[in-house]
């Protein structure tokens, strides 16, 4: 068997990103304890988001990484007038990135599982209502490329699609882009 090239090596990566999610909440007024501001099954209608990633990674095969992943959005907001509500999210997986080819540019498909963390407040004019803080299950299905400018540093293109449960966790489901640049030790 032959000798991995240096992109496909065994080693620790960390990685620090910028990503914008594209919202798919099912929340309703109801979720999210506004129905008697704005009555019931009422759809804030939300705005996408963008935030920052953080990862820490192990290639333990040319094929196969494992990667913790921690993610932050910030902006989840509803545009639906007064009341606002402020959403921001906290994600924290566990993948797996499975690489079908080394060389310079490594496309790869992913997988993953952990938590998310969703922080909401409700802004009425009159009250202030404090934070609300939910968490679930949630799992994160994608893909991406990795492109090798040196041995060391990547450039990674990565979409993926977060599925919850529990909670409003289940409702607050999102697709999210991402920009990383990564350094393999």
């Amino acid at each position: 068997m032959s000798e991995p090239d240096a992109t496909s090596r065994s080693g620790f990566y960390l990685g620090l990103g910028a990503s914008y999610a594209v919202e798919n909440f099912s929340l309703t007024s109801d979720d999210l304890g506004m129905t008697a501001i704005l009555g019931p099954g009422v759809d804030p209608n939300y705005d996408d988001s963008q935030g920052v990633d953080v990862q820490i990674g192990w290639r333990a095969r040319p094929w196969l990484a494992v990667e913790f992943l921690y993610g932050f959005l910030e902006g989840f907001d509803s545009t639906a007038g007064v009341p606002s509500t402020e959403i921001d999210s906290h994600l924290v997986t566990l993948n797996a990135k499975l690489f079908p080819c080394g060389g310079r540019i490594q496309p790869y498909g992913l997988f993953g599982i952990g938590t998310h963390i969703i922080n909401s407040e409700v802004l009425d004019p009159a009250v202030r209502k404090p934070f609300e803080t939910d968490a679930g299950f949630v799992t994160r299905v994608g893909g991406g490329i990795d492109y090798y400018a040196t041995d060391h540093f990547v450039v990674e293109l990565e979409g993926a699609y977060m599925q919850g449960s529990g909670g409003i966790v289940k409702d607050a489901e999102f697709g999210a882009f991402g920009l990383h640049f990564l350094y393999r030790f």
